[in-house]
């Protein structure tokens, strides 16, 4: 959610409460014959769209909290990962198993299997490569440890390092991932009422403004002291994020 969306809204709302200023101070002269674009309808929809705001504002915190503590979850997991690896690697264990690892841990440092191919190559877009999602994180470094635990050989002295920490570790994964998801829904249902009241076609805050304005026009004359007061004020669509 980038910063210049926000700010669209946030403008779209201030410019509407600005023409429902102006359309009051017009009194009895504007008279439109379209339930939508008369003043009580207009107030409503200047209401609906500052509470939506102030709803998508409320639900916002706990989901930025939760990713933010989901980064420090997995911030150490590809070193502590690299430091095991290379406790197994002065087992000798079994040939297969080390590969395995071997493999887990570029996928948790998010490293390509083979070099990046030239610009030529990549003419025609390709599925990413990456898999540093954090589902794919979570599962990759839970079969890191599956690995490890079936190693009886693997006793590290370090304790950071043992399976019972990277056991804990996994597990403080799998709840920072899931309290990521379960606190994305409020606001994206938040997201969601403020769009229909913004940006629904004919009723929605945008058309709305675009139909007063034409309106406006139409009454008073595009010379007119009226249109002139409202003529400046833009209301634009926006990405729904």
């Amino acid at each position: 959610m980038t910063k210049n969306v926000e700010t669209g809204h946030a403008r779209n709302v201030e410019n509407f409460k600005r023409l429902q200023e102006y359309i009051a101070g017009f009194g009895s002269k504007y008279a439109p014959g379209d339930a939508r674009l008369q003043p009580a309808n207009i107030t409503l929809i200047s209401q609906n769209s500052a509470a939506t705001m102030e709803a998508v504002n409320a639900a916002t915190p706990p989901y930025l909290q939760a990713v933010s503590r989901r980064e420090q979850a997995f911030a150490n997991i590809p070193s502590l990962a690299s430091r095991a690896l290379q406790i197994a690697e002065t087992l000798h264990i079994d040939a297969a198993s080390l590969n395995a690892l071997k493999e887990l841990v570029r996928k948790l440092h998010g490293r390509r299997a083979t070099p990046k191919k030239t610009e030529a190559q990549q003419e025609h877009k390709t599925i990413s490569i990456s898999h540093l999602s954090f589902d794919q994180r979570t599962e990759h470094f839970a079969q890191f440890v599956a690995l490890l635990a079936a190693e009886s050989a693997y006793q590290p002295a370090e304790t950071e390092l043992s399976v019972t920490a990277f056991t804990a570790h996994l597990a403080e994964m799998r709840a920072a991932n899931e309290a990521v998801t379960q606190t994305s829904i409020p606001p994206a249902n938040a997201r969601n009422a403020r769009n229909t009241v913004l940006y629904a076609p004919l009723t929605g805050l945008v058309d709305v403004a675009h139909d007063v304005k034409r309106y406006v026009r139409a009454a008073f004359g595009n010379d007119s002291g009226e249109y002139k007061e409202i003529k400046s004020l833009e209301f634009k669509k926006q990405s729904e994020k």
